[in-house]
């Protein structure tokens, strides 16, 4: 296993998969899964939605999320905080029984000031920043899926 962490900019070109690879069933986090689903469908790769009829599986589990404190204001409370969103990825051939791609963790990181007069404020921009956070680890687990 590796780990991968990126500032999520990569050159794109046209996601092609082998036809021996097809139908892929997607395996892992229900909301992860949905992302990945949509944009391998987007790029006409046929998803299905049973493991018994897939050539191969991609497996996508969302490991944990890490909320930390960075730095905290005059008054002890927290002013910065960082999230961070880890997943393992990996892509098995059911055909061959074999890793297209091993189990590989995958990260994305966001800091964000804290404003503790706002805290309805707070919750609404920490579902945005986890918004933004899986589709970075989607965008990375696609950047590995074409390369291989």
């Amino acid at each position: 296993m590796f780990f991968l962490c990126s500032c999520g900019y990569q050159l794109q070109k046209k996601l092609s998969i082998s036809s021996d690879l097809e139908p892929i069933y997607i395996d892992g986090d229900k909301r992860l899964t949905l992302l990945l689903s949509r944009k391998l469908t987007i790029a006409n790769i046929e998803v299905i939605d049973s493991p018994h009829q897939a050539s191969s599986i991609i497996k996508i589990k969302r490991k944990k999320d890490l909320d930390q404190t960075l730095t905290l204001d005059e008054s002890g409370l927290s002013s910065q905080y960082s999230l961070t969103a880890q997943c393992l990825l990996s892509w098995k051939d059911n055909k061959l029984d074999e890793y297209i791609i091993s189990p590989t963790y995958l990260s994305a990181r966001r800091i964000q000031l804290k404003d503790n007069d706002n805290i309805l404020g707070q919750y609404s921009m920490r579902e945005k920043l986890v918004e933004q956070l899986d589709n970075e680890l989607i965008d990375k687990a696609l950047y590995i899926i074409k390369k291989n």
